[in-house]
Parts: C-alpha cells; sequence; structure tokens
C-alpha cells in the first residue's frame, strides 16, 4: 500500500488525470483535484478508469463531483464498492465476516452489508451499525 493507505495502482491511474501535478509532488489524500487539473471529461475518463481496473461499479446515487473532490473522497467511495483484499468477488459467500477497510464501519440491512464513512447514512438505524471492521 501507498503511504496513504491505498495501492500504488490507485495513485497510478489517478495521476494520468491530473496534468498539473509534477511526478515527483507528493499526492496527499486532501489535495484538491480540480486544482491539480481534473476537469469534468477526466472525472468520466477517471471514473471508468478506477471501475475498470478494480472491477466495479459505481452505484448511480454516489456518483457526484464530492466524489472526485479529493483523492481520499475517491479511495473512500472506491473502498466502498471493492471487495477487500484478498476476497475473489467470483468466490461463493461463505458466510465468514469480512472486515471494513480502516475508517469505515460495515453497516448490515437485512442480508445485505455495506461499508460507510462514520458519520455517513445519518438514516441508517444504530442496530444496524456492526461497528469497525
Amino acid at each position: 500500500m501507498a503511504s496513504s493507505g491505498w495501492p500504488p495502482v490507485f495513485e497510478e491511474i489517478l495521476r494520468s488525470y491530473l496534468p498539473l501535478l509534477p511526478r515527483e509532488a507528493p499526492l496527499a489524500a486532501d489535495s484538491d483535484l480540480i486544482e491539480l487539473g481534473l476537469d469534468s471529461l477526466g472525472m468520466v475518463s477517471l471514473l471508468l478508469a478506477v471501475e475498470e481496473h478494480f472491477s466495479v461499479t459505481f452505484p448511480e446515487g454516489q456518483l457526484g463531483a464530492e466524489m472526485f473532490a479529493t483523492p481520499g473522497a475517491l479511495w473512500r467511495a472506491l473502498s466502498v464498492v471493492r471487495p477487500p483484499d484478498g476476497v475473489d468477488p467470483a468466490a461463493p459467500d461463505t458466510g465468514e465476516p469480512v472486515s471494513a477497510p480502516d475508517g469505515l464501519v460495515t453497516v448490515r440491512s437485512g442480508v445485505s452489508a455495506m461499508w460507510l464513512s462514520p458519520g455517513e447514512g445519518a438514516d441508517v438505524a444504530p442496530h444496524d451499525v456492526v461497528g469497525p471492521g
């Protein structure tokens, strides 16, 4: 993992859409992607590149400019839809619990589960929050 908690390939993909970010400059989780040259066409291209590389599809309701505000925001959005490291999305469900990525909590609704940043999902009932991991 990179020092920001995401894999190097995530940063490589992201950097390819940031023309104003010098090659040697660090990319912080709170960097402003618009200031680094990400435009609306770049957002669409970046979305497609991330979906293709990580074999995910972002739900329509999750898409928005705030998702592309910073590298950290995009990584958190990806962490919600992406299977954890070591989990094959095509493998049959064994029923074993899977830990949420760092900084996220697992929320269950019926038989489904998703990961949210603390504070998101204000309409989620407290008994549905499983907790970190």
